[in-house]
């Protein structure tokens, strides 16, 4: 498991879904940034990532 993986899972244990999980690292790792760059970096799918955001 590589450390991403061990973040997102001890993130979701917090009650985080993985998209918000990986959001949240997208987030962390560049900031600020535009919609579409925190979907680059973390994965979520771009037609998802509006919706995670405004969780």
């Amino acid at each position: 498991m590589q450390q991403t993986d061990e973040a997102i899972a001890i993130i979701q244990k917090l009650g985080f879904t993985a998209y918000e999980a990986k959001t949240y690292l997208g987030l962390l790792a560049c900031q600020p940034a535009t919609a579409y760059e925190v979907a680059k970096k973390s994965t979520v799918p771009s037609s998802k990532i509006y919706e995670t955001l405004t969780v």
